[in-house]
């Protein structure tokens, strides 16, 4: 289990302050018939993950702290989620990408979700083997939304981010894919990063 090193805890100060990590509000993520999450299997982080978005489906659906929900979540996990999803992912090497997509797409037509929620969180030890700074993960998380965007037809697309902190806080935020590409238009679609492994 891992958290922030001082460069990324730069990085993650930055773009709290810029307005690119946002809180989590219900509003953002259409829940009327469930989502499809695109989640990195680590262990070590799941607990934490499932509490904030726990939180954003009891707000959707208006349900008390002592209720149970059925939440109609469709979970597709491998090491790195969203990572894998970019067409130029420096840590997809075995077609994960194509699975993925596919899956999503058999998905939405046999549960008839339209809602995927797509899943990053840092530090992540896939995007760690591959020497994937916090930004460039950020990068492969839009880039995610981009390709699925385009190639799903009629997918309602969103996507957190999970920090763990040098301090031990733990919390999950929102991302804008739009903000992003505004500050950082010449980030988007760019090639894998030179330090990524072979």
């Amino acid at each position: 289990m891992g958290f922030l090193n001082e460069e990324e805890e730069k990085e993650y100060l930055r773009y709290k302050r810029m307005g690119l990590l946002e809180c989590i509000d219900a509003h953002l993520i259409d829940l009327a018939n469930g989502a499809i999450e695109v989640v990195c299997g680590d262990c070590d982080h799941q607990t934490d993950i499932y509490s904030h978005m726990n939180k954003v489906y009891r707000d959707h659906h208006d349900v008390q702290p002592d209720q149970s929900i059925d939440s109609r979540i469709h979970e597709l996990k491998l090491n790195g989620g969203a990572l894998l999803i970019p067409e130029k992912s420096p840590i997809t090497h075995l077609g994960e990408d194509r699975v993925l997509i596919e899956h999503i797409r058999s998905a939405m037509r046999m549960k008839k979700i339209q809602t995927v929620v797509l899943f990053a969180h840092a530090p992540c030890g896939m995007a760690g083997m591959f020497g994937l700074t916090l930004t460039q993960n950020l990068d492969c998380l839009i880039e995610a939304k981009l390709r699925l965007k385009s190639e799903l037809v009629g997918a309602k697309v969103v996507c957190f981010m999970h920090i763990a902190r040098s301090d031990r806080e733990r919390r999950t935020y929102f991302i804008s894919a739009a903000k992003w590409r505004l500050l950082y238009p010449k980030r988007v679609r760019s090639d894998p990063p030179s330090t990524a492994a072979a």
